[in-house]
């Protein structure tokens, strides 16, 4: 959002957190909702024959690429409801 790697904090995206409760609330809850369910799926296949353990690679592939996809979505709801960014090239 700043166009540089080097700047951590960005103003816009901080304000975004209070204009925009909602999504990141629903972001909140759905990225807790998915490392419970990933944690328990890992707990039930730990619990289980030393065979399972080869589906742990693929839950945490799967859960991540689900993360992903929650938080590219928040970034795509914040651009659609964000205001434009002033641009004054003078």
């Amino acid at each position: 959002e700043q166009s540089s790697a080097f700047a951590v904090f960005s103003p816009r995206l901080a304000s975004s957190v209070f204009r925009c409760a909602g999504p990141w609330l629903l972001f909140y809850l759905e990225s807790l909702l998915l490392a419970a369910m990933t944690g328990a799926a890992a707990l039930a296949i730990l619990a289980g024959p030393p065979s399972l353990l080869l589906l742990l690679p693929w839950l945490a592939v799967a859960a991540l690429l689900i993360y992903m996809r929650l938080l590219g979505r928040l970034a795509w709801w914040l651009a659609e409801t964000m205001p434009a960014a002033d641009d004054q090239s003078e």
